[in-house]
């Protein structure tokens, strides 16, 4: 359960004055800002302030979710996406898999392309997507637009993916992409895991030889010693640790191929987020945070991965595979 904020500092919120004779199309509506900095929480606030809107601010991602599931509402969540602990896009998914269904504005530095390949990986509807510096006009346009789009359709039915709480454990994350690395630290710490990661095989044998790891994330094709190689290794001194090759490809020669080198399982990319939590579920038991039912520790069972894969014509699968 997440940590509540009995009440809000007085100093980060923030409500409107505005006359009847400035009314805009925003005029009237709850808006929560969600930021970190404090200048830029000040800045937003004071822009948003002239549309009319009631502002309240926060300064963390925690204390968004606190704030909504004190039952406040809003119109609009406008949330910087870099921010510490919980950064913008994990409070997104959060505020998701608790059935909020407020539209949420992700305010991005120059990496708003990154920002929407990571959204559709999770899973998440960004109403907007807003560069840094945030003008005045850009910000009133984007705020109407996004609106305008939520009062002519009809709100769609939340369903929340069945992420697990799997606090305590250690995952080892192995890919020789950054970028991979990037979404798969994203996915996994939301479970409450700590993540440890590596940049090709012979790190991989070291950090396993030098740590304490319930369950090593692989990646297959990668430079100066590969995942097969890695995994024969440490499958040599740890016989009973886990093993998830990471691979693009789904064919049934591949999983025979990645069983019979040591690993115990196989998920695909691009990673499709409901498979990687069943599978780390199936491995380290956890208690569920969404619809689905947590798997206990004592059930090792292998929850098998979907075989079809699910992706978005916005994903540059080039940058996935290798």
């Amino acid at each position: 359960m997440l940590a509540r904020v009995s009440a809000l500092q007085p100093a980060l919120v923030s409500q409107c004055k505005i006359s009847s004779s400035e009314q805009t199309p925003l005029y009237g509506k709850k808006i929560l800002v969600v930021d970190d900095n404090a200048f830029m929480r000040n800045l937003l606030s004071n822009l948003i302030n002239t549309f009319g809107c009631q502002v309240q601010m926060v300064d963390s991602g925690m204390a968004a979710l606190a704030c909504i599931e004190d039952g406040n509402t809003f119109d609009i969540i406008l949330m910087d996406w870099r921010m510490p602990d919980m950064d913008g896009l994990s409070t997104a998914l959060k505020l998701k898999n608790i059935g909020d269904a407020t539209p949420v504005m992700l305010v991005t530095g120059d990496e708003s392309e990154l920002a929407r390949i990571e959204a559709d990986l999770l899973g998440i509807n960004i109403a907007r997507f807003l560069n840094k510096p945030v003008s005045s006009a850009a910000l009133l346009d984007a705020m109407v637009r996004v609106l305008d789009g939520t009062t002519t359709k009809q709100p769609q039915p939340v369903t929340p993916a069945p992420i697990h709480d799997l606090t305590g454990a250690h995952i080892l994350l192995v890919d020789d992409n950054q970028f991979n690395r990037e979404v798969g630290l994203e996915l996994i710490e939301i479970t409450g895991a700590t993540v440890t990661t590596a940049e090709d095989g012979e790190q991989a044998v070291a950090a396993v030889a030098n740590g304490s790891f319930d369950l090593v994330l692989m990646d297959i094709q990668m430079p100066v010693m590969d995942g097969y190689t890695a995994a024969r290794i440490i499958r040599e001194r740890w016989p009973n640790l886990p093993i998830i090759a990471l691979t693009a490809h789904a064919m049934a020669e591949e999983r025979a191929r990645v069983l019979a080198g040591g690993m115990n399982d196989i998920v695909t990319k691009p990673i499709i987020p409901d498979t990687l939590y069943a599978v780390l579920a199936s491995y380290l038991g956890g208690v569920s945070l969404g619809k689905s039912e947590g798997i206990a520790k004592s059930d090792m069972s292998l929850v098998t991965p979907a075989e079809t894969l699910v992706t978005t014509e916005k994903i540059s699968l080039s940058r996935m595979i290798h």
